[in-house]
């Protein structure tokens, strides 16, 4: 039934288009309706040109609008990603602050439990202590040391940590030859070097998340 209506419709505006120009020059007396169809036609006509105009201009809007949407989301995409390479960098500097500072922290550990194994005369730990301090301390030249005299320290150190742990092992073959003095006074100057290290090693993370 409604496809009956739509080709009902369908020939009847088929017959309009083709009786209507047919009809209008039968009736028309002194060509008013073609002068009212040509002026309707004319306003037509420029109208449309208007309405196109207006298309065009509306069209160039929307194209900037589009364009300048692009580049704000293009900007935040950018300081969104510098955003995250900073924390990123940041995220790393501390990191290797704490794996400087553990590792110094065990060459500091062995050095002082060396010193007190001297003091006690457990000659056997204090070659342990120090071949485990030298250890750590080539561990902590070979990290991303700031620089300062602490570098050509440690490098002393690893040198004299290993004379005292082959003189801590003739001490304990030989018990009645103590170790030498100087050596204590060596730890202790080493731990020292070590505590001022780890104030250089926090002041460097620092200086590097400044710059970040």
């Amino acid at each position: 039934m409604k496809l009956f209506f739509n080709l009902l419709i369908l020939m009847t505006v088929l017959f309009l288009l083709l009786v209507i120009p047919a009809v209008i020059p039968a009736v028309d007396y002194n060509g008013y309706v073609k002068k009212t169809i040509d002026a309707f036609a004319n306003s037509a006509s420029v109208y449309g040109f208007w309405l196109s105009l207006l298309g065009f201009c509306w069209t160039l809007w929307t194209v900037a609008e589009t364009l300048q949407l692009n580049k704000r989301a293009q900007e935040k995409l950018e300081s969104q990603l510098k955003a995250s390479r900073t924390e990123t960098n940041e995220l790393l500097t501390r990191i290797r602050g704490l794996a400087l500072s553990g590792v110094r922290e065990q060459v500091a550990f062995f050095t002082n439990e060396a010193l007190h194994a001297i003091r006690n005369r457990s000659w056997i730990q204090v070659a342990d202590h120090c071949k485990a301090a030298s250890h750590f301390s080539v561990r902590l030249l070979s990290s991303d040391l700031p620089e300062g005299d602490h570098v050509r320290e440690i490098r002393d150190a690893v040198i004299q940590l290993d004379i005292i742990r082959k003189k801590s092992l003739q001490c304990h073959n030989n018990v009645a030859k103590p170790l030498p003095e100087t050596h204590a006074n060596f730890l202790e100057s080493y731990r020292l070097t070590l505590t001022k290290l780890d104030t250089k090693i926090q002041n460097s993370v620092m200086e590097n998340l400044n710059d970040n």
